[in-house]
């Protein structure tokens, strides 16, 4: 359960749920629930999370390539810029700005020659979308050697990635320590109103 109070802006907020775990007592097995509280990341724009995240943060003159990186590397996203449910992990930016990147186009019937295709031809043609922000780099979602570049404006990144508490600002630290710690009697019956739930 996510609350409003306990968003802490860059795509991040704190969400109450429960443990469970199974112990072997001499009586058979016995659940274990108990209140918890992590931070995840929610459903944002790549775009709208660099801009929280990244203070300096400039599409027309990107500068903070590496805290870029830093901060989507390894992270899962969905694309916007056709129907997809697929689940893209982020490899890496692109070296080049997104109206730099080209690639080799091969005709599937082996028809015409392979073409050299610029990735903003790509899109308009493919997609009928234009890109934007052919300032920044794209994101590189491919697998292995596989290269599948698509504009940072086009990526969401996936709700309820599990976001590591020690990267958390102080703030933000603290707050979460502070909701988590309920009194005995308050997380004694949200545990008892759990099991009557299940």
């Amino acid at each position: 359960e996510h609350l409003a109070e306990h968003d802490f802006g860059f795509g991040v907020a704190a969400y109450r749920g429960f443990q469970q775990s199974l112990k072997p007592t001499s009586g058979g097995l016995a659940l274990c629930l108990d209140y918890s509280v992590l931070a995840f990341r929610k459903a944002v724009p790549v775009l709208d999370f660099l801009r929280e995240y990244i203070g300096e943060f400039n599409e027309n003159n990107f500068t903070r390539r590496r805290d870029a990186e830093d901060a989507l590397v390894g992270l899962k996203v969905k694309v916007t810029h056709r129907r997809s449910s697929q689940k893209y992990v982020v490899k890496k930016l692109t070296d080049e700005k997104t109206r730099d990147l080209h690639f080799i186009l091969e005709d599937p019937e082996g028809k015409d020659p392979p073409k050299k295709v610029f990735l903003v031809d790509y899109f308009r043609e493919k997609y009928q979308v234009e890109i934007r922000y052919q300032n920044l780099p794209s994101l590189d979602l491919g697998k292995g050697n596989k290269k599948n570049y698509v504009p940072m404006e086009f990526c969401v990144l996936i709700e309820g990635q599990r976001f590591p508490k020690e990267h958390l600002d102080k703030d933000s630290a603290l707050f979460m320590k502070k909701i988590s710690l309920v009194p005995p009697r308050e997380r004694r019956e949200a545990i008892c109103e759990m099991v009557r739930a299940e």
